[in-house]
């Protein structure tokens, strides 16, 4: 399991309510907060809804996301005595329209720091699966109630997406394992995503074909360039894709072909004895 965790670029703010001022003190976990400080005459009104955005997450596009914790990390200058049932919220909204929502949920404003969190470590609060939506864009949501002669301070949002990284394996089958040479011979190649995490992108392989083996023809679960030696597979609803080749030998020897998947150490090797033709003798 992976995570990566992030902070807003870019926090703005909408709606009705009182105003909030120094968002850019909600970019970092450090130092500062925002503050919504309502005039002396205002009470149980709630802020504007604070807009956090631009998280710049850039998650593997062949990963799978298992997980999605916010964490909000808030204070509040109480008054002595408080009349307002004080509520707060926070909603994440994907670009591709999924939205998560706390709803309305009491906290104690007690005059010092504290942290409002949901999700975690195998909880995706409903939300996609996808890095894609992710990367192309999250907003953080909050706002919380206030009354007179309270100041509301928000010092971060802060999000940690969890993931799953893809692995693979290869099956590599040779027939005949011996051929004579001038023959043909079929080299298969299987690709299987073990983990469960295929998100439908291509895979690319890299193959090294050795002198004495030319290319004939294949066929693949995506495209294979006899120029390159380079497939990139697409896997089939199982998780596997299968490339096909077939040779021809040209010269005799142990010839060794060898297959790997790119940015992985995933690489495996097969063999074929390429025998001189036996003369006969005609009678």
């Amino acid at each position: 399991m992976v995570s990566v965790t992030k902070l807003p670029n870019t926090v703005s703010q909408s709606g009705d309510g009182i105003t909030w001022t120094g968002l850019d003190n909600i970019k970092n976990d450090v130092t500062g907060y925002a503050v919504a400080d309502p005039p002396g005459s205002v009470s149980c009104l709630s802020t504007k809804t604070l807009q956090a955005s631009n998280f710049q997450f850039n998650l593997p596009s062949n990963s799978v996301v298992t997980g999605v914790r916010i964490e909000v990390r808030y204070a509040n200058k109480m008054r002595p005595v408080s009349i307002c049932s004080k509520k707060h919220f926070v909603r994440a909204v994907l670009n591709n329209g999924q939205t998560y929502s706390s709803g309305r949920v009491a906290y104690v404003p007690n005059g010092t720091r504290s942290t409002f969190t949901v999700g975690g470590d195998g909880n995706l609060l409903g939300l996609s699966s996808k890095p894609s939506d992710y990367n192309d864009g999250l907003t953080i949501q909050y706002a919380a109630d206030v009354e007179r002669l309270q100041e509301v301070q928000v010092n971060y949002i802060r999000v940690t997406v969890y993931y799953r990284l893809p692995t693979y394996t290869l099956a590599a089958l040779m027939t005949p394992t011996s051929q004579v040479n001038g023959r043909l011979v079929t080299y298969k190649l299987t690709l299987t995503n073990t983990n469960n995490t295929h998100q439908g992108q291509i895979i690319p392989v890299t193959l090294t074909l050795p002198a004495g083996l030319t290319y004939v023809s294949h066929t693949s679960n995506g495209t294979y360039n006899s120029g390159s030696k380079k497939w990139n597979a697409l896997l089939t609803g199982n998780k596997t894709a299968t490339l096909t080749l077939t040779l021809r030998t040209t010269t005799t020897g142990t010839k060794q072909i060898r297959a790997q998947v790119d940015s992985y150490t995933t690489t495996i090797t097969t063999n074929l004895n390429v025998t001189p033709p036996t003369p006969t003798i005609a009678r």
